[in-house]
């Protein structure tokens, strides 16, 4: 009576230890497919120095509203 329930442990175990095999396989396929897509795309988003810019100018008009407006 005592392997009887060894027996769907067993099984579960070793379903549990194929879907974590399965799982390990899809997370390494993905770090290749972004490292493809991080070499192809070569450097940063073209929109980062029109970001960094408006950034910039928003900042500017947030120091000057800060300023201008401590008397209101």
């Amino acid at each position: 009576m005592s392997k009887e329930p060894d027996k769907p442990s067993e099984s579960l175990v070793q379903e549990l230890l194929s879907e974590r095999r399965a799982l390990k396989v899809t997370v390494e396929r993905l770090r290749l497919e972004l490292a493809d897509a991080q070499t192809i795309a070569g450097g940063p988003d073209p929109r980062l120095r029109e970001l960094q810019g408006e950034i910039e100018r928003l900042r500017y008009q947030l120091a000057n509203a800060c300023r201008g407006g401590s008397g209101t």
